[in-house]
């Protein structure tokens, strides 16, 4: 579950996905942060993954810390995820993904 809360971690860009699934490859990890949105704006810091978010991520945007916990979500590789909050009011909700619909975005993020 992806809260509209986000709670990061001390540490690094890179640590903070990690903790969705620890075992993950970097391939995965890219994959979920080029799915997610995450690699745009990460390639823009000058640390790129290696940015250090201190304990109150007060170096990241809202919208920045909120793609951070979603590509984590989709690290975690569960069979599905639901997200309820409408961005626009035009946008419905909930929209919800599966684990395969996921594996074929992520799969699309390697291609590009």
């Amino acid at each position: 579950m992806v809260l509209q809360d986000t709670w990061l971690f001390g540490g690094t860009i890179r640590d903070n996905l990690r903790y969705g699934n620890p075992a993950a490859t970097d391939a995965q990890l890219l994959a979920a942060a080029r799915a997610t949105y995450v690699d745009r704006f990460v390639r823009a810091l000058p640390a790129g993954y290696d940015t250090v978010i201190d304990e109150e991520s007060s170096n990241l945007s809202a919208g920045e810390k909120q793609l951070i916990t979603i590509a984590r979500a989709f690290l975690a590789d569960r069979q599905s995820w639901c997200s309820t909050r409408r961005r626009r009011r035009s946008t419905p909700a909930p929209r919800c993904w599966s684990s395969a619909r996921w594996r074929r975005s992520a799969s699309a993020a390697r291609v590009s």
